[in-house]
């Protein structure tokens, strides 16, 4: 993943946009990159057009021109945000720490044929030592014809999750609907979770993660602020 992350990083710095609308315009008509005298001229990176890219084989996933119709509201997602510090994770049963994360969301392959969803991956690492303290990996979907959102996870702690919620604009707030676990994890029975991505500006994402259990009512976990590394 890291490999990925560099590769991108350097020709991203090589090849950018020269208009902030580029990712959205593009995201909701890929063909505007054809057509469009505005996007040939101000949004190489988002279209494409940069020649050096082409070469890259990771980044299909992350272009925007070829979002299915019933992803677009969530275009704005798609791309990789990283935290390199910043993070805070707190709740009764844990000491407060700091982390950083990598979250990943990317376009499904073109040859899927059941519902689209965007795919989605996360880790996390301790501050002090640089290891990686959690992993998450699914997929997150929305409801034909409706602004409902669903996100689908697996989680190397051994938990399952089903969270379903609005979206409203550039904003997710997702509820738990189902839970599973191995029988032998070591954490806390969850009896529920509300988690919320919101787009605080086009470079900066924001996840707030709050959470209930058997013993400790809901509230507040983990939050973080990530900087989009790519596309930009």
């Amino acid at each position: 993943m890291m490999h990925v992350y560099n590769s991108i990083y350097f020709v991203a710095d090589k090849c950018r946009d020269l208009d902030r609308h580029c990712f959205d315009l593009i995201a909701q008509d890929g063909s505007q990159c054809l057509k469009s005298a505005f996007a040939k001229k101000n949004c190489l990176m988002t279209c494409m057009i940069c020649g050096e890219i082409e070469k890259n084989q990771n980044i299909s996933e992350y272009d925007v021109r070829y979002v299915p119709e019933l992803l677009k509201p969530l275009a704005w997602l798609i791309g990789i945000w990283r935290a390199e510090s910043g993070g805070k994770a707190i709740f009764p049963t844990i000491p407060v720490f700091t982390y950083g994360e990598q979250i990943e969301f990317s376009l499904p392959t073109s040859s899927l044929k059941a519902l689209k969803a965007l795919n989605y991956t996360a880790f996390a690492w301790d501050m002090n030592n640089r290891e990686e303290l959690h992993s998450e990996y699914g997929f997150i979907a929305m409801k034909p014809n409706t602004k409902e959102v669903a996100l689908s996870t697996v989680m190397n702690n051994g938990f399952v999750m089903i969270e379903q919620g609005p979206l409203h604009g550039k904003s997710i707030k997702l509820v738990l609907q189902d839970i599973g676990r191995i029988s032998f994890s070591r954490d806390l029975p969850v009896h529920g979770t509300i988690r919320e991505f919101r787009l605080l500006d086009i470079e900066t994402l924001e996840q707030r993660f709050m959470m209930e259990t058997l013993t400790h009512r809901m509230q507040m976990h983990t939050s973080i602020r990530y900087k989009k590394i790519y596309p930009k």
